[in-house]
């Protein structure tokens, strides 16, 4: 079934990410042509793409490629996550792993996304959606040519210069970040199971089933008076998981967000492609729950729902008509 595209690049990317890019970005030629000089900066994006595209041949030979007879239930995450993101499907491997984690990797050319084996037995169908959704956003918006700099010293260590190109890319990768985990909830449509899974990257899959979320989200209140606690995240290359989460349940409740879902809903009924696909149907209904369920007092999505519910039936009868004509 083909698929109407639904995801936008207002919706997804977090405000002000594409400015810190590019201040990164400035800042990065400057250090590298005060430091270095541009023979030096050559051969310095020499060595990380080479180093990507190795990493990336050893996967073809140390980790397995999803696909059909290859953890299909993967796959088809894969291809529902890619579909609601509105993009191809990019390679994803599995690893052995223990560590509840996936990242993305790529340079300038085909992208891959790994998943530890660790997050595939940890997470449920909603879950790896969530999962596969953060890192496929990172592959839709090109995230992944410049995350190589913000860990250039796991690739070339130059005194002084690796680290202050790290330090550069920091803000812009944290924002990068929550783009990815907005990626996950358009791919998962499901914020409870989004929030599970940053949890359980937390604490693990079985001291979640102990955890409470809200509680800890209170730990947000140590965060702001600690600047310690502030200083340690301004340095890392990723936001505080308790800091993300706040912002995903922010984000779901958001007006834009709840229009994404209307506009996506009311594109899967008209789409020559799915209009009279009960699947679609279903799909659509769907986004109308999560809209309602987010913001009730939002007018548009009862009404929406309602057109909805109407459309199809209109569709049903239309068809049965022509059917009993034959």
């Amino acid at each position: 079934m083909d698929m109407p595209k639904r995801s936008s690049t207002d919706v997804i990317r977090v405000k002000g990410e594409e400015t810190a890019l590019q201040i990164s970005k400035a800042g990065v030629l400057f250090v590298c042509l005060v430091l270095l000089g541009t023979p030096y900066i050559l051969v310095v994006l020499a060595v990380i793409i080479l180093a990507i595209k190795v990493r990336q041949g050893h996967l073809r030979g140390q980790a397995v490629k999803i696909g059909t007879r290859q953890f299909p239930e993967v796959l088809a995450a894969s291809v529902e996550a890619t579909a609601l993101l509105d993009m191809p499907v990019p390679d994803v491997f599995v690893t052995q792993n223990p560590a509840i984690n996936a990242f993305a990797i790529g340079f300038f050319g085909r992208d891959s996304v790994v998943l530890n084996s660790a997050t595939v037995e940890a997470m449920g169908p909603a879950e790896l959606r969530a999962v596969l959704g953060h890192e496929f956003a990172h592959v839709k918006f090109g995230h992944t040519e410049w995350m190589a700099f913000t860990n250039l010293n796991d690739t070339i260590r130059v005194p002084i210069v690796s680290d202050l190109i790290g330090i550069a890319f920091l803000a812009w990768s944290r924002k990068a970040e929550y783009t990815g985990d907005r990626g996950g909830l358009l791919a998962s449509r499901d914020l409870k199971a989004s929030v599970s899974a940053l949890a359980k990257i937390a604490v693990g899959r079985n001291l979640f089933e102990k955890m409470d979320i809200d509680a800890f989200l209170g730990q947000r209140d140590e965060i702001r008076t600690d600047d310690t606690a502030r200083l340690s995240e301004t340095l890392a290359t990723h936001p505080y998981i308790v800091n993300r989460i706040h912002a995903l349940r922010e984000f779901s409740r958001s007006e834009c967000f709840v229009r994404h879902l209307l506009d996506a809903a009311k594109e899967r009924i008209i789409s020559p492609q799915t209009h009279a696909d009960e699947e679609a149907v279903r799909a659509a209904l769907r986004d109308c729950d999560l809209a309602i369920a987010l913001r009730p007092e939002y007018a548009r999505a009862h009404a929406e729902r309602g057109y909805i519910l109407w459309f199809s039936q209109t569709i049903v009868r239309d068809t049965n008509d022509r059917s009993t004509d034959m």
